[in-house]
């Protein structure tokens, strides 16, 4: 999960190479991108980085999306349902080319549904390949009140300073700290600090910051908390540090502004083919 602890050890499935009885044959390896709910014991696709020993990743993301759904309506029979072959339920997310009315449905849908919690809008790029471990511009995740419970970081929620954000940053050299993006260097730690919390480089600390100005890439009153448990798994990279100060600040971009977006980028094509 996001705090690095494992959700469930090895497991039968029934995905290529994936129990007793497929692993007779040729072994192979198949890599998904996977969101785990609890509720439904059901494991959901986001993405496919390898499968059956063929690396997927380096495709664009209009073939990954197509190509897992495709191998996932074949082993669907299997998939689907609990057996001696497979522990938990697979099943593929509903993805939709972004246009006004796909937007609309997507949003409405996320307050609705009574059988899940939605947590956000996930944005691909088409022509974006598969990034592991690292922030990608080309793969965005959108969220406001209504479709998310989890909008800001309560994790300090025990702290009742309301002007406080609490962030995740990495220690680099020389006692600086930066996102997890190493090039955003947002204040050091002194030496005496280091030493008092024996804090090494690439150990991960939690801070406490009180502005964030987005465009200067800087934050405001850096302080030290304490160092983060094992199971973190790395630091908060600089769009979710700046996401979270404006959904505090109620400045963040609203669910308007994307369709007003999308709304000129449909009518500016029209009007060129018209011209055509």
């Amino acid at each position: 999960n996001k705090s690095g602890n494992l959700i469930h050890s090895a497991f039968a499935s029934a995905l290529p190479s994936g129990n007793s009885s497929e692993s007779k044959r040729k072994s192979s390896l198949t890599v998904l991108d996977c969101v785990w709910m609890h509720s439904k014991q059901t494991y959901y696709v986001l993405d496919c980085v390898w499968w059956k020993d063929q690396n997927i990743a380096c495709n664009d993301a209009c073939m990954r999306l197509w190509f897992v759904q495709s191998k996932m309506e074949e082993l669907q029979d299997a998939l689907s349902v609990v057996s001696n072959c497979n522990r938990f339920k697979f099943a593929c997310i509903e993805t939709r080319p972004v246009n006004a009315h796909a937007l609309r449905s997507l949003y409405a849908s996320a307050q609705d549904n009574n059988d899940w919690h939605s947590d956000g809008l996930i944005f691909y790029h088409k022509h974006g390949c598969y990034v592991p471990q690292q922030a990608c511009p080309l793969i965005l995740v959108w969220k406001d009140r209504k479709i998310s419970r989890w909008l800001i970081d309560t994790s300090n929620r025990q702290n009742a300073d309301a002007t406080l954000q609490f962030v995740t940053l990495q220690l680099r050299a020389h006692g600086v700290v930066s996102t997890h993006e190493e090039e955003v260097v947002l204040g050091t730690l002194d030496e005496p600090l280091r030493v008092k919390h024996r804090l090494q480089e690439n150990d991960l600390v939690r801070c406490s910051v009180t502005n964030v100005h987005m465009h200067d890439c800087r934050v405001e009153n850096l302080k030290f908390i304490k160092r983060c448990s094992a199971s973190k798994m790395q630091a908060d990279t600089w769009s979710k540090i700046v996401f979270q100060h404006q959904a505090k600040t109620e400045t963040a971009i609203q669910f308007n502004d994307i369709l007003a977006a999308v709304n000129y980028q449909q009518q500016k094509k029209r009007t060129q083919h018209a011209a055509e």
